[in-house]
């Protein structure tokens, strides 16, 4: 039977689960940059919408902004404002949906 601490553990999932919230960790950005990126992303998505759309502007359409938008929630170390702001924008983008 393997020991249970370090790499000859037990349960291998486990070590693999540990590495990538190691990594994780390290390549999320700060915050302080977000309110920037949140308030472009803002602007650009209500110019883009225009007449209550999302147009596909040079390749930039509805999937395009959600990506966005997805790329800060995951790779930056969001405050509890930004997060709801983020998700304010996700929402806001359903809205522009056509049925």
């Amino acid at each position: 039977m393997r020991e249970r601490s370090g790499r000859n553990c037990r349960w291998p999932m486990m070590n693999v689960l540990k590495e990538l919230a190691t990594r994780r960790r390290k390549t999320l950005q700060a915050a302080r940059n977000a309110d920037a990126i949140l308030d472009h992303l803002e602007q650009m998505i209500h110019r883009t919408a225009g007449l209550g759309r999302i147009a596909r502007i040079q390749g930039m359409g509805l999937q395009y902004w959600r990506n966005r938008i997805n790329v800060v929630v995951n790779e930056i170390n969001l405050f509890s404002s930004q997060k709801l702001r983020a998700n304010l924008l996700l929402v806001a983008l359903r809205s522009f949906v056509r049925p």
